[in-house]
C-alpha cells in the first residue's frame, strides 16, 4: 500500500516544456538536454549504456522522449528523480490519462477526425491522449532506466515502478512450478493500464485496388506493392539497394528492424513487374544506389532539381495524397493489413510455402494466423504475394 501526505491535484497540474530532445553525431544520438543546453546527466549516462547493450537509433530516440516526459512531471510536482517513489509513478499514470499530447502546431484538417474511426477502413484515427500502449511503454522505460541507476550504485534504494504480483505479494515468481508445465508470465508492472487487443483486419480487395490505383507513379505502385507481398516495415523497405534485389528467384533483402539481420523475402510477380518499370524510369542505377528516389531542388531553391532517396516523410506524404482523394486513412506505419494479407494468401504454384514469422520479422516460429481456409478454397486463385503460408 502506499500512503501519501497529500493527494495531488493533477487536474489544475501544469508540466511546463522543460529540456529537449537533440540530435546530434556522436555515440548517442539523441540526447536529452535541459534549458541551458546541458546533457541531463542521469539520463545520458542510461543511453550511453543503452546505445551499448546493441540497441537502435529509433529505441533510443523512444526511451529519450518518455524519459524526458517523465522528467518534466517531477519538474511540476517538485520531486528530485532519485527520490520518487511509487506514489509519484502512480500519479504520472494518473497524469497521462487525462492529459493532452503537446503539439507544436495546432490541428487544422485533422481536427474534424481526431479521435474518430474512418468508416472505410474501420481505423481510428490518432487522437490528442495519450494511449494505453504508450503508459505501458511509459512504464516499462522507467522501470529499466531505474533498474540501471541501481545497480550503476545511484538512484533510490528501490525502484519507484514496483511489480504487481497479486496475491501472495512477495513470493518469488514462479513459485510451487510444475516442471511438466512451461513458466508462465508474472510480475506485470502494477501501474500498467489494460491494453485492448485488437483482432487484424484484412483490407477487401476492392479497398486494395482503391488504394493502388490512387498511386501516381510507377515507384509508388512498386513501393507498395512490395510492402504489402512481403509484410516488411516501410522503414526496411525505403533501405533498399539496387545489389538488394533478386531478380531471379523474386527476392528482396531487407536488414531487420533492431538486429541489423539481413534478410531475403519474397515478393509477388507483380511488384517485381512495377519495380522494374521504375528502375527502367532511373535509368541505369548503380548496385549501391537506392532504389527509391526522388525529385527534390537543391537547398528548396532554384530551378535545377536532384534525385535524392526517399525518406519516410516523404512515403507518407504519397498515403496522404492518397487517402484524401479515397477518404480513408491508411498507413504504412502500422502492419496489421500487411501481416493478415501476405499470411492469407494461398501458395502460388511451384513456390513453397515460407513460414510467416520469417516474412514478417518476428523471432519465434510461434506465430499464428487466423485461418480462413474455406474462404481461400473458394477463391481458387494464384497468390499475388508469392511463397506465402496460407494460414
Amino acid at each position: 500500500m502506499i500512503f501519501d501526505e497529500f493527494d495531488r491535484d493533477l487536474r489544475s497540474l501544469r508540466v511546463a516544456r522543460w529540456g529537449r530532445v537533440v540530435v546530434v553525431d556522436g555515440p548517442v544520438p539523441f540526447p536529452v538536454i535541459d534549458v541551458d543546453g546541458r546533457p541531463v546527466e542521469p539520463i545520458a549516462r542510461f543511453l550511453r549504456d543503452f546505445v551499448a547493450r546493441g540497441h537502435a537509433a529509433g529505441s533510443v530516440r523512444s526511451y529519450a522522449y518518455d524519459l524526458l516526459r517523465w522528467w518534466r512531471f517531477l519538474r511540476a510536482v517538485e520531486v528530485e528523480w532519485d527520490r520518487a517513489s511509487s506514489a509519484e509513478v502512480r500519479d504520472f499514470v494518473l497524469w497521462l490519462g487525462q492529459a493532452t499530447k503537446s503539439r507544436g502546431a495546432d490541428r487544422t484538417r485533422s481536427l474534424a477526425t481526431v479521435g474518430q474511426v474512418n468508416l472505410v477502413t474501420r481505423k481510428q484515427y490518432l487522437g490528442d491522449q495519450f494511449a494505453a500502449r504508450t503508459i505501458r511503454h511509459s512504464n516499462a522505460v522507467l522501470r529499466c532506466f531505474y533498474e540501471f541507476c541501481i545497480d550503476a550504485g545511484g538512484g533510490p534504494l528501490v525502484n519507484p515502478v514496483v511489480l504487481d504480483r497479486g496475491r501472495g505479494r512477495g513470493r518469488r515468481a514462479n513459485a510451487h512450478h510444475n516442471p511438466l508445465e512451461p513458466f508462465k508470465a508474472e510480475g506485470r508492472l502494477r501501474y500498467n493500464p489494460k491494453a485492448s487487443k485488437a483482432r487484424p483486419r484484412a483490407m477487401p480487395d476492392e479497398r486494395w485496388v482503391e488504394l493502388f490505383s490512387a498511386m501516381r507513379s510507377d515507384r509508388d505502385r512498386a513501393v507498395l506493392a512490395l510492402a504489402i507481398s512481403t509484410g516488411a516495415r516501410a522503414g526496411e523497405l525505403l533501405g533498399l539497394r539496387v545489389a538488394d534485389v533478386d531478380w531471379g528467384d523474386q527476392l528482396v533483402r531487407v536488414y531487420r528492424k533492431g538486429s541489423g539481420v539481413p534478410q531475403w523475402l519474397p515478393g509477388s510477380s507483380e511488384a517485381f513487374v512495377w519495380l522494374r518499370l521504375w528502375l527502367a524510369e532511373l535509368g541505369e542505377p548503380g548496385p549501391g544506389d537506392p532504389v527509391w528516389q526522388t525529385l527534390r531542388r537543391r537547398d528548396g531553391e532554384g530551378p535545377d532539381k536532384r534525385r535524392r532517396p526517399l525518406n519516410y516523410d516523404a512515403l507518407r506524404a504519397v498515403m496522404r495524397r492518397a487517402n484524401d482523394a479515397l477518404g480513408t486513412n491508411w498507413t504504412m506505419l502500422s502492419r496489421p493489413e500487411a501481416r493478415f494479407w501476405c499470411c492469407h494468401q494461398p501458395v502460388s504454384p511451384g513456390r513453397s510455402p515460407n513460414p510467416p514469422y520469417r516474412s514478417l520479422g518476428n523471432g519465434l516460429s510461434t506465430v499464428s494466423a487466423v485461418r480462413r481456409g474455406s474462404w481461400l478454397s473458394a477463391r481458387g486463385r494464384g497468390s499475388c504475394c508469392p511463397g506465402r503460408c496460407n494460414g
